[in-house]
C-alpha cells in the first residue's frame, strides 16, 4: 500500500508499506490530531496543520500593501522569530529590548541608529545592523522614507521597555 500526501497542489507518494503497517501508521496520526482527511480507499491523506504550501515572498510587493510608518507588519515566521516589514521616516523612540537582539535590514533608503554613547551608525541599502539585547537605541532617518526588514523573536515588544504614542501592540500579518 502507498500513502500519498498533497504538497501544495501536487500529490506526492510519501511512503510505501504493507496494509497492516499503513493502518497502524494512520491510527497513530489520527490520535495526534494532525491529519484531517482520509480518502480514496484508505490510501490518501492530507495534513492540513503542518503541510503548508512553500512559496517565495515578494518583499517589495509586501511593502506596497501598507503606508503607515513605524508600524511593523509580519510577513513570515520561523524558529520562534518574526520577519517584519516597516516603513520608517524621521525620528522614533529611544528604547531597548532587555531579552532580544534585533536585526535591521534596509531595502530602500538610509537608516540611522543612535546609541546612548553618542555614536550614530548609518545603515544603507542592502546592509544590516544587529542591535544586541539591552542596548538602548533610537532609529531615525534623514527625512527620507526607509523600507526596513526586522528579524526578531516573537516576544519582542515594538518599543521594548518604552511606551509612546508610536508603540504598536497588535501586529498585523500581510
Amino acid at each position: 500500500m502507498r500513502l500519498w500526501a498533497f504538497i501544495g497542489r501536487k500529490l506526492v507518494c510519501k511512503m510505501a508499506m504493507a496494509p497492516k503497517q499503513a493502518n497502524l501508521y494512520w491510527n497513530n496520526l489520527q490520535k495526534s490530531n494532525s491529519w484531517h482527511r482520509w480518502s480514496a480507499g484508505a490510501t490518501t491523506f492530507h495534513n492540513f496543520n503542518t503541510m503548508q504550501e512553500i512559496q517565495s515572498i515578494n518583499i517589495m510587493e509586501k511593502f506596497s500593501m501598507f503606508e503607515k510608518q513605524w508600524t511593523p507588519h509580519i510577513i513570515g515566521e520561523l524558529n520562534g522569530q518574526y520577519v517584519k516589514l516597516c516603513k520608517l521616516k524621521d525620528d522614533f523612540v529611544w528604547h531597548s529590548h532587555e531579552n532580544e537582539d534585533e536585526l535591521f535590514m534596509v531595502f530602500i533608503g538610509t537608516l540611522l541608529m543612535d546609541f546612548r554613547d553618542g555614536r550614530t551608525v548609518e545603515v544603507k541599502e542592502g546592509e544590516i545592523l544587529i542591535v544586541p539585547k539591552g542596548v538602548e537605541h533610537r532609529p531615525h532617518t534623514n527625512g527620507e522614507l526607509v523600507f526596513n526588514l526586522l528579524f526578531e523573536p516573537k516576544e519582542t515588544l515594538h518599543t521594548g521597555n518604552a511606551v509612546d504614542e508610536k508603540t504598536v501592540t497588535n501586529l498585523a500579518w500581510i
